[in-house]
């Protein structure tokens, strides 16, 4: 008759039976000590280990929450960014419109204010730049009116003009011309034209008129469409040949065109 074999299972659960009851008549002590002292530095090891994994697991959570933090203190700079450029943007194009209707209010003609919408030309040659703005024919605009910038400062012209929009020549464009006069015992009258699309040329002076640096130059009125007295810009230098008829002022502009947003068309 063949033996059956054992059955593993109970065999382990005699063995751990075994085992149990020789550790709780402390048989087994001895063996026990020698046990855990050989594996008390495998023991700490995997302590310290398992210590590690858990303290760089608490760093990288802290770190992740650190840099979602920062992401949204980013956001939320970027937006207060956002809305003090506009606040500031806000409350200088109310300046602006204040100053204009100020200085309207405070003259004989009438003055229709517009938005420049485009700046025309090329950025290399800055003397042929043109600016377009959003009131044309519909706004009563025609050609060679007054264009004024935010104090009542003459910054150029109306050359073109379709229902809803207009073309503006600056004071600087070589071709765009006004009636002038300078504010001096004489009151000296030329013709300005623009020099090079950075200074202001008036030309068409007699020899023997006197011109000083400094002398503000102001609209003639010898132009129909245009009122005198209107700002120009101010004498910087005199050119002056002995042999010559007429004599030339270089005038300087006293705004900056660069930042031209809001104008004012002067309607006489």
């Amino acid at each position: 008759m063949k033996l059956k074999r054992k059955n593993p299972f109970l065999i382990l659960i005699a063995i751990f039976l075994l085992a149990l009851f020789l550790h709780s008549i402390r048989v087994l002590q001895p063996v026990e000590r020698l046990f855990f002292k050989a594996i008390r530095p495998i023991s700490n090891d995997l302590y310290l280990w398992g210590s590690n994994i858990s303290a760089s697991y608490a760093e990288r959570q802290e770190k992740d929450e650190l840099l979602r933090e920062v992401s949204v203190l980013h956001q939320e700079v970027v937006a207060l960014a956002t809305d003090k450029a506009h606040y500031q943007e806000v409350l200088a194009e109310n300046e602006k419109l204040r100053q204009q209707l100020d200085f309207s209010s405070n003259n004989y003609f009438t003055t229709i204010l517009a938005n420049v919408i485009a700046k025309e030309g090329s950025f290399i040659a800055e003397e042929n730049r043109d600016l377009i703005i959003d009131k044309g024919h519909r706004s009563g605009l025609s050609e060679g009116l007054a264009v004024l910038s935010d104090g009542g400062v003459v910054i150029g012209k109306v050359v073109s003009v379709s229902e809803e929009s207009a073309r503006i020549c600056l004071t600087t464009t070589p071709g765009c011309k006004l009636a002038v006069a300078l504010q001096n015992e004489a009151h000296t009258q030329g013709l300005s034209d623009g020099r090079l699309g950075l200074t202001i040329e008036m030309n068409y002076i007699p020899q023997l008129e006197k011109i000083t640096q400094g002398d503000i130059v102001i609209t003639s009125g010898l132009s129909s469409e245009i009122p005198r007295g209107l700002v120009v810009g101010k004498v910087v230098d005199v050119e002056s040949e002995s042999n010559e008829v007429w004599q030339s002022a270089v005038i300087e502009p006293i705004v900056n065109f660069n930042n031209l947003t809001i104008v004012s068309v002067v309607i006489p």
